[in-house]
């Protein structure tokens, strides 16, 4: 992980590396679509004021978090990751 630093700072999951068959470096892409970077603020703004460390928090935390997970902002970030990726390995296919 420590090769592929988000911001040379902060080790992130998912992190995809991609390497030929025979084992030459291709490309990297860490954590999360900009998109997702872009709207991440806004997303949390749902949870502000909510702990996780107290109980009663805690059923309001997992709806937000399963109604954020089925929803469209959700969604398509899915799609942008997967946009991301493809175009990033068919840069580097040139």
């Amino acid at each position: 992980m420590a090769e592929f630093l988000n911001n040379g700072q902060n080790q992130s999951i998912p992190t995809f590396v991609f390497y030929s068959s025979d084992h030459r470096y291709i490309a990297h892409w860490i954590e999360r679509p900009a998109k997702a970077n872009a709207e991440m603020g806004e997303v949390m703004k749902r949870y502000e004021g909510l702990d996780r460390s107290k109980p009663d928090h805690l059923a309001k935390l997992r709806q937000l978090s399963d109604e954020f997970q089925t929803g469209p902002v959700w969604a398509n970030w899915r799609v942008e990751t997967i946009r991301e990726l493809r175009e990033l390995l068919q840069e580097k296919s040139r």
